[in-house]
């Protein structure tokens, strides 16, 4: 069997080795497989690698591999790397590098919800730029579209609390709701906190106790904590 030059062959070995497809799973198997990948230059190994460390929380070796795969101008590698930068594992927390990563992937026409949320938070807070609110409205509104849950409640909270916008309880409670139909367990407690206090919605202790325990029971903390203050009253 022809095994070809650039390492498909290998990667896709180590793949299935590592999820148990069609074989024993061996985590170990697949690195040696991913490493043969990388040798041909594979980037998609390289990215796999760093997965692998990560799952570990061997962040030296996640972040080194997640660099090569940048470096060779993969997208996936530059956006955990960026994540890397943006949360500071292994590397000092460094928001300029990580803008630069997640910017370079929405300039290349790598737009997913991801990527739309996160320059969002860059746009909403400014993590040492200037706070762009509008920008920030347009980058959640676009990931939104691409069905991204977190840009759905990030959008309600700048409108709830009147980020750079006047406060409009009315579009935050909207925004909210999509955030829970796409997804977002953390949208529970917001929901609930909307009807606790009326803000966008008529005032109801018992919806916001539905929302709240439905938060709680998917481990959201904030909607625990919420629901243990509303019980006491």
């Amino acid at each position: 069997m022809e095994r070809g030059v650039d390492g498909t062959y290998e990667n896709n070995r180590g793949w299935n080795l590592l999820n148990g497809i069609d074989c024993t799973k061996n985590e170990s198997a697949a690195i040696r497989w991913f490493k043969k990948s990388v040798k041909k230059g594979c980037t998609t190994a390289m990215v796999n690698l760093g997965n692998i460390y990560e799952g570990r929380q061997d962040y030296k070796n996640a972040y080194y591999w997640y660099q090569e795969a940048a470096l060779a101008e993969d997208e996936a590698g530059m956006f955990n790397l960026a994540n890397m930068y943006h949360w500071g594992w292994y590397v000092s927390r460094d928001y300029e590098k990580a803008y630069h990563y997640f910017k370079k992937l929405y300039d290349a026409g790598t737009v997913d919800g991801a990527v739309l949320m996160y320059l969002g938070l860059y746009a909403e807070y400014g993590y040492g730029r200037e706070p762009n609110p509008e920008e920030a409205i347009a980058y959640y509104e676009e990931g939104i579209v691409l069905h991204d849950a977190e840009c759905a409640t990030n959008l309600g909270v700048m409108y709830s609390d009147g980020v750079g916008i006047p406060k409009d309880y009315e579009k935050g409670f909207s925004y909210y709701m999509k955030g829970l139909k796409l997804g977002d367990s953390l949208a529970y407690a917001d929901v609930g906190y909307c009807y606790e206090t009326g803000q966008g919605v008529p005032k109801d202790l018992e919806k916001a106790r539905e929302y709240y325990e439905k938060g709680a029971a998917l481990g959201d903390e904030q909607s625990k904590k919420n629901l243990e203050n509303l019980n006491k009253v």
